[in-house]
């Protein structure tokens, strides 16, 4: 310690010894305790703690997936667990974070709800360790991307048949613009979860094992996810699965 900075002698992090805030972002901050004199001896608390408490690890943890830190996002989730978060909650704050930072549904989100649909079967320790691998492969898969270009419904007034034509037209032609925009539509209409299923399945499968199926996939697990996280995410979760949709090239169009 020297000059009220703390040195870490293993990796050479550098604190604020007041603060416990980092000068090493990928050391993180770390907790206080409180300290007092007392008839000149040195008092210190036997717990440490954040002065923010739940809202200090819910900041680390969009930071640590901002910036595809995991020693960050592995300690925001403890955190957040030690402060009673629900596990569902981040995976749906990740869920949201995926989906608007990459233009594409990606192989972490696969991952993330694949581990999350486990997540009412494990005890605590694996429950942690599911979440932390989901949110890593999230993070890791954002790293580097363009974020999302928002897209915006249709005008009101399509009835879903016609929706739903559209939408295989849109795919079959490859127009992302098109396809997405129209599924805006039925979702901003009231759409029902089982009718934009409808809608998604048939117009993936009009294409025979598109992208070998994974095209397939990533749909399904979307609609897992909003399971998870609730259907009312629809218009932000479903969007990514648009641009692997259209551009899905099916076993009838290869020469294998």
């Amino acid at each position: 310690m020297e000059d009220g900075i703390l040195t870490c002698h293993w990796h050479h992090a550098r604190f604020d010894l007041t603060s416990g805030c980092t000068f090493d972002l990928w050391a993180d901050d770390i907790p206080t305790a409180a300290v007092e004199l007392r008839d000149g001896a040195v008092w210190v608390a036997p717990e440490t703690r954040f002065t923010d408490g739940e809202a200090h690890w819910r900041n680390r943890l969009r930071e640590g997936l901002e910036h595809d830190i995991s020693l960050v996002i592995a300690k925001a989730i403890l955190g957040l667990m030690k402060e009673g978060a629900d596990p569902h909650a981040l995976v749906r704050e990740t869920v949201l974070f995926g989906t608007r930072n990459r233009d594409d549904w990606s192989t972490g989100l696969t991952i993330l709800v694949a581990l999350a649909n486990l997540l009412p079967m494990l005890p605590p320790e694996q429950t942690y360790l599911a979440l932390y691998q989901g949110v890593r492969r999230v993070a890791r898969d954002c790293d580097g991307q363009s974020a999302r270009r928002d897209r915006h419904p249709l005008g009101a007034g399509q009835p879903l048949p016609v929706l739903r034509r559209w939408l295989r037209h849109w795919t079959r032609v490859r127009h992302r613009d098109g396809a997405e925009r129209t599924l805006l539509t039925a979702i901003t209409n009231g759409a029902a979860p089982a009718d934009l299923t409808e809608m998604l399945l048939i117009a993936v499968t009009d294409r025979c094992y598109a992208d070998g199926g994974h095209a397939l996939d990533f749909i399904s697990k979307a609609f897992e996810c909003l399971d998870v996280i609730g259907w009312e995410h629809a218009a932000t979760v479903l969007p990514s699965v648009i641009g692997g949709l259209v551009s899905a090239r099916g076993g009838e169009e290869s020469n294998e």
